[in-house]
């Protein structure tokens, strides 16, 4: 059942800056995984893992830019 509570205009900006900082957070997670793994020669996972921080820092810009 669709409710009209979620066409607020208000609502989708709150919600859009929310998930703008949870993809923050996650991509600085990401990244502390993937210096981490640097420092102790895990190539494959730095690059892995700093993929995924660029991924997720470009989905927060998005959310928290707009």
């Amino acid at each position: 059942m669709y409710s009209a509570v979620y066409d607020h205009p208000m609502r989708a900006g709150l919600q859009r800056r929310a998930l703008g900082a949870l993809f923050l957070v996650i991509a600085l997670a990401m990244a502390g995984i993937a210096v981490a793994s640097a420092l102790h020669g895990r190539w494959v996972i730095v690059f892995a893992a700093g993929v995924l921080a660029a991924w997720l820092a470009s989905l927060a810009g998005r959310g928290l830019l707009r």
